[in-house]
């Protein structure tokens, strides 16, 4: 294609947008649509409505969206002439949308993409560039003008990422008003007015810390999530046949781009010259690419496999549009952030479950409590504020809260540890993961192929220079597509190995382009004349040079995948065993290439490429070496010994990291068990892989040392049974039942292209992504859907990747773990240097500092440790309010209650002191086969529950039933009318309660009791956590709980704890050493019940 003829034509231009708008539409995000219009009077109702209620109805709105929708909204039948949508997604969530018009264009935005209103219904418009190349020449001279700009704005959207984010009141007030601060609130109000200020100050200033953390998270993570979208610098754009420069937020689809050194603003596709790129972080490649301008044809611009190679990613560093705003690269990766798929987690859904049956229990003892005070004729005031002690005592304030600071010391402990969190509740998740997805180069093995020397198959075995000659060497310096940036050499790690291994350096030249194919640099000791770069359709790559010593000559060299070089090598040059060869280096972990030669010469015309890759002379064979990390063995082998499944999905085209040049079957069926195997991964007894061949899927047995045979089966569709012993290749259509066969002595190698094709055409791909457990040559967006099937077919999935082209599934999975050194909570690096964060990075919920692989080993194990701490806390926070409830509404049937001294003790310094110190216990130190429960309703759980309520409605009862049959005991019936002297009537304010009894007096040694017995017995030696006397704070505090109850039981009559704690009425001796048996067999009771449960459930 002929330049542009602008003065800066040596700078490459760029595509925006389509030439003739007709935009494409997609599937909608929504599942129901409702219309409806604005209304004042129904607004004036609405508002009417949270007047009268107090505020009641817009809480209420607040939870339930749709509300205020239906009633300060007029329904409409259609779409015409609505002001507004209201749409409910899969999941359930609603969302009011605004309904925007201009002209005769309707549209709405939802999730940040485009709805059009045609056809009478709303459809979803992809801001993508369509049509052909060829019809770009039409206006490439001239760009959009004005009138084409104001339409493609409207239609497709600015090019603008744009992050609402709430004012801090507004976020403030939606946190206060959730169910669970509300509650807690109102119970802190109640507490103060009955003057129990201790205990709800206390609640009141740990509920507001964690409102104002929340706050300070949201709108932190709103301002770091805005700068890492936000573009700055200016374009040049074509429009009106006039260079302008305008601010990226303002170009269209279609737009005509002067490309210069910054970082492009939109997907672009490049129109005229060549360019370099960085977009490691959006499409994995780990080293800039090179960049030839698309070819004018009568393809669809919009066709990625075409025109890959000249398509220019939003967030690239050196270049520019084919997609603007939300519709690029860039936009859906952050569309992915803003918009997660819902990851279901069973403890917060099973506690609400718990909750509603506290609050049934609430009403249960409310309504027990009005009836007793009806009887007892009390005041309406004093029965209404008992009524809300019960209530507020039955649902515990307290629980969120206990929740929260226990995944807060396991934050703590994974800080420590240089492991960086972003999403604290992913913590409680990782404990459950039953699947564990890896990538492998630059997570389980180094981030780079080693060279280890070439074999000239002399039988001399490898040598590495100086020792090799020096035209081999000369060819291993040359045969790269390396090129120089400010004065820095970039490229594929293993060509930048090549290069490091010879005496030779690499310089950059200005020299003029012979042809847009081919780049040209400085090449040592002489002038690269041609450079092909790596062609996935050959495997091959190859260069023309020209050195000094002989300038009437040049040479070519070429490297590639073996079987792709057998194909242009002179036969008469190959070793006699040349497959042989390269077997036994991939059996011992080599990668393979083969590198030759011959004498060109250099026509007038450009190189052809075809005449340089041909009639070759074969060199010798390139072997490097990828070796395992050292922690990647024992993190494999500790995952798998705790029955977690392992799956490493590599996006390494070919082999990892020889960048496509090795994708033959025998080799990736070798060399990836090989690494498998140096991991000590556990298998079936055989492993096949599963490629796609002649567009036909087909399968080849893994060969071994004692089993070499090697069959191809096609797995379509219908076939005899599957035959794994022929010597010969042989196909076989393969139905359902024959894959299931196949599949129990199988594990499976899958690769990316297979995938795709199985996606497509196999309805069993369920099962076959169940059973494979390594994917090769997986895309970034494959990845993610890898990761999502497995977590459909009811797997929770962890991820470990390097946070680079794996950061959608790091986001997708249930649990993503990112090895950077970067900061995870993209924080201060953030604010400080927006750039030089990795996406990936930002979107893991966790980041090892340390890019340490055995991090994922200490992440499930906090996890492990965590939800069984959440376990335990919910039990114990479940039991403190029924135990209070229960001795409080026996208690109040008597006419008594607990002073305010003893609900301090109990509450402040028994309960929260201990639910707080048992959090602090760590990890186990190993994990084991054993898995935490997944559910407040596992068997463990309910089995635990069930077994302490009967314990602790027997032990509740017996001392009260042994008390009355005394002769000594005088009920508060008895002393209130006057029958009996036993200890002076001490009523309260109102005259209707009292806290001067025997009842309770037994009454709250028993609670207290109950509270700490339950503490040690939840908290006594599990799988999942540490040992319970590493935790010394809540051994020694125990300890201590325990002997002061002990010395209220034993010393009753000379413990000035008990007057402080209002026991003015002292049981006698002979039943105080009763009631110390009594207590002393609830404990072993319960804490033997409880481990019985354990092993029961684990047997």
């Amino acid at each position: 294609m002929a330049p542009c003829s602008h003065p800066s034509l040596q700078a490459p231009l760029l595509l925006t947008t389509k030439h003739a708008p007709s935009p494409t539409t997609l599937d909608p995000e929504y599942t129901s649509l409702v219309a409806y219009a604005r209304s004042t009077p129904r607004l004036i109702l609405y508002a009417l409505l949270c007047v009268a209620t107090g505020g009641l109805f817009w809480i209420g709105s607040t939870w339930w969206p749709q509300f205020f929708t239906k009633v300060a909204r007029r329904k409409l039948p259609t779409s015409d002439g609505a002001d507004v949508v209201l749409l409910c997604d899969a999941n359930g969530n609603v969302e009011e949308v605004a309904v925007h018009r201009y002209r005769d264009l309707t549209w709405l935005d939802y999730r940040k993409q485009r709805y059009i209103y045609q056809n009478g219904e709303f459809q979803r418009v992809a801001s993508n560039l369509s049509g052909s190349c060829a019809g770009i020449v039409s206006y490439i001279d001239r760009g959009l003008g004005d009138d084409e700009v104001d339409e493609r704005r409207q239609l497709f959207g600015s090019n603008i990422m744009g992050i609402t984010s709430l004012p801090v009141w507004l976020v403030l007030v939606r946190k206060v008003v959730h169910p669970f601060y509300l509650f807690q609130f109102i119970s802190v109000g109640l507490w103060l007015h009955e003057d129990y200020i201790t205990y709800s100050l206390a609640i009141l200033t740990m509920s507001l810390s964690s409102i104002a953390y929340e706050v300070y998270a949201q709108v932190t993570n709103d301002r770091q999530m805005r700068a890492l979208v936000k573009m700055d610098d200016p374009v040049q754009v074509l429009r009106n046949s006039k260079y302008v420069r305008i601010d990226p937020q303002d170009l269209v689809l279609g737009d005509i781009v002067l490309v210069e050194q910054a970082t492009v603003s939109a997907d672009m596709l490049l129109l005229v010259g060549q360019c370099t790129t960085d977009e490691s972080s959006l499409t994995g490649e780990a080293i800039p690419v090179p960049k030839p301008c698309v070819q004018i044809t009568h393809t669809d611009v919009n066709d990625t496999t075409t025109h890959k190679a000249s398509l220019l990613y939003c967030g690239s560093s050196v270049l520019r549009v084919k997609a603007v705003g939300y519709g690029t690269s860039k936009g859906e990766l952050f569309r992915l952030i803003l918009y997660p798929t819902t990851v279901p987690f069973k403890l917060r859904s099973d506690s609400y479950r718990y909750l509603y049956m506290l609050c049934v229990f609430a009403v249960v003892v409310s309504a027990k409590r009005i009836y007793d005070a009806i009887e007892a004729r009390s005041t309406l005031h004093d029965l209404l504020i008992s009524v809300f002690d019960l209530i507020s005592t039955a649902i515990p304030a307290a629980l969120p809260m206990i929740l929260t600071v226990g995944i807060g010391f396991a934050l703590r402990r994974l800080q420590k540890g240089l492991i960086c969190c972003t999403d604290a509740q992913k913590i409680n998740i990782s404990g459950q993961l039953t699947c564990f997805c890896f990538d492998k180069t630059g997570t389980l093995t180094s981030d780079s192929l080693v060279f280890a020397g070439v074999d000239l198959a002399s039988g001399r075995g490898l040598e590495l220079p100086p020792a090799l000659p020096p035209f081999v060497e000369l060819g291993i310096a040359v045969c790269h597509n390396l090129t120089e940036t400010n004065g820095v050499v970039t490229g594929y790690p293993l060509e930048l190995e090549m290069l490091r291994a010879t005496s030779y350096t690499f310089e950059s030249s200005a020299a003029p382009s012979l042809d847009r194919a081919v780049s040209l640099g400085t090449a040592p000791n002489g002038v690269f004349l041609a450079r092909f770069a790596f062609d996935a359709a050959v495997q091959r790559s190859s260069v023309v040079v020209q050195t000094i010593d002989a300038p009437t000559e040049s040479t070519v060299f070429v490297k590639g995948s073996p079987e792709a070089m057998a194909e242009v090598c002179d036969p008469k040059t190959l070793p006699h065993d040349y497959f042989g060869i390269v077997t036994a280096y991939s059996r011992r972990g080599y990668y393979c290439m083969v590198l030759a030669s011959k004498p060109y010469t250099v026509a007038k015309t450009a190189p052809m490429r075809a005449d340089v890759e041909s009639n070759v002379t074969f060199v010798g064979f390139l072997l490097f070496l990828n070796p395992i990390k050292p922690a990647s063995t024992g993190v494999i082998q500790a995952l798998e010994d705790a029955d977690i499944d392992v799956r490493i999905i590599t996006g390494d085209n070919a082999l990892t990291a020889i960048h496509g040049m090795m994708t033959n079957l025998s080799l990736i069926m070798v060399a990836f068990p090989l690494v498998a195997q140096q991991l000590k991964m556990q298998f079936k007894p055989r492993m096949a892989l599963v490629d796609l061949v002649d567009d036909c899927i087909q399968y080849q047995v893994v060969p071994s040392e004692k089993d070499k045979e090697q069959v191809m089966i096609t797995i379509f569709p219908e076939a005899p049974a599957v035959n794994d012993t022929c010597l010969e290749w042989q196909t076989f259509p393969v139905d359902a039942n024959v894959l299931a066969n196949l599949l129990r002595v199988h594990d499976l190698t899958l690769t990316g292209a297979a995938l795709e094709h199985l996606r497509l055409h196999a309805r069993p791909v369920a099962a076959i992504i169940d059973s494979t457990k390594i994917f090769a040559r997986i895309r970034p967006q494959l990845k993610t859907w890898i990761v999502t099937s497995l977590m459909a077919s009811g797997h929770y999935v962890g991820m470990c990747g390097d946070g680079t082209n794996d950061c959608g599934a790091l986001k997708a999975a249930h649990v993503g773990l990112a090895l950077s050194d970067a900061e995870a909570s993209i924080g201060k690096q953030l604010l400080s240097n927006v750039r030089g964060l990795l996406i990936g990075e930002a979107v893991a919920p966790f980041t090892s500092r340390r890019k340490d692989v055995a991090d994922v080993v200490t992440l499930v194990r906090e996890g492990r440790c965590a939800l069984m701490t959440s376990f335990l806390s919910f039990k114990y926070m479940l039991f403190y309010p029924i135990i209070e409830t229960c001795v409080i509404s026996v208690i109040n049937s008597w006419q008594a209650s607990l002073s305010n001294n003893q609900y301090l003790c109990d509450d402040f310094f028994i309960v929260l002191v201990l639910s707080l110190l048992m959090l602090q216990s760590g990890p186990a130190p190993v994990l084991s086969k054993a898995r935490p429960p997944n559910s407040l309703f596992a068997r463990v759980v309910v089995l635990s529950i069930v077994g302490h309520l009967v314990m602790f409605g027997a032990f509740l009862a017996l001392p009260f039933v042994l008390a009355q049959s005394e002769s000594w005991f005088c009920s508060i019936e008895d002393i209130a009318s006057g029958r009996k002297a036993c200890y002076p009537h001490v009523p309260d304010e109102s005259g209707d309660m009292t806290v001067h009894a025997y009842e309770v007096s037994i009454a709250f040694v028993l609670g207290h009791w109950f509270y700490i017995t339950l503490a040690v017995a939840f908290n006594w030696n599990d799988t999942f956590r540490a040992n319970i006397f590493r935790n010394w704070p809540f051994v020694l505090y125990t300890l201590l709980c325990l002997g002061a109850a002990m010395s209220l039981v034993v010393l009753p009559e000379h413990n000035e704890l008990g007057h402080f704690l209002d026991l003015t009425t002292p049981l006698p001796d002979a039943y105080c050493y009763e009631l110390f048996w009594i207590l002393v067999g609830y404990f072993f009771c319960a804490v033997g019940y409880e481990r019985l449960v354990h092993w029961w459930c684990r047997e």
